[in-house]
């Protein structure tokens, strides 16, 4: 697949990449890589998530927006250190890690379209749709992958076993209070239809933003 890369290509970038300095510097962008990819996918989106299932407000679109907009930009920021570290390592789309996490990746850059769609849907007729299913349990689902794949990497990264845990813990800790909070959401909200979801509290505040525009 790569074989367009040149022997000599390869044989002057190994000299590069010899060197101390090269060598502390891939070292740290592997690290910042496996940093920014977590907090991505373990803090940044999920946060962006929970905060649909927390008490309504007019804000809590936009908040969500914005946490998923910045965990996008920093997983892509990850992503792209990742493939810095894979080139170097002449070692690209040779691990399921770099193939799963590419997938992931390209995935998640579809999740804005589908909840614009998602909202204009709503706001035009006045109740969920396939998209708004779709765009809901399609996160849901990437964002399990993304932290199955980051466990991978790490194990790949020969991590230490202080990083697999720390990784691990943080990652059970956020799940839980993600079902946690949905859960207690369900069990709370008053005179609801079973069909409803705490997105709609929401996309109804959107649908008459829509409508005074």
């Amino acid at each position: 697949m790569w074989d367009f890369i040149s022997s000599e290509s390869i044989a002057s970038l190994d000299k590069r990449v010899s060197s101390p300095a090269f060598k502390r510097l891939k070292n740290n962008v592997d690290t910042a890589h496996g940093v920014l990819m977590g907090l991505a996918v373990v803090l940044f989106l999920p946060l962006g998530a929970l905060v649909m299932r927390l008490p309504g407000s007019k804000n809590m679109l936009w908040v969500h927006a914005a946490c998923q907009i910045f965990g996008l930009i920093v997983l892509i920021l990850g992503f792209a250190m990742g493939v810095w570290t894979s080139i170097i390592h002449t070692e690209i789309y040779t691990d399921r890690h770099s193939i799963l996490g590419t997938v992931i990746v390209g995935l998640f850059l579809i999740q804005p379209a589908l909840g614009m769609i998602h909202h204009r849907n709503y706001a035009s007729k006045g109740r969920r749709t396939i998209w708004s299913d779709l765009h809901v349990y399609f996160g849901r689902i990437l964002l399990i992958l993304s932290i199955v794949n980051g466990g991978i990497g790490i194990q790949y990264a020969a991590n230490s076993p202080n990083g697999e845990i720390g990784y691990g813990v943080t990652a059970g800790v956020i799940f839980l209070v993600y079902v946690g909070v949905a859960g207690l959401w369900y069990m709370r909200r008053p005179g609801k239809e079973e069909e409803q979801s705490g997105d709609d509290e929401v996309t109804q505040v959107e649908a008459q933003q829509d409508k005074s525009e």
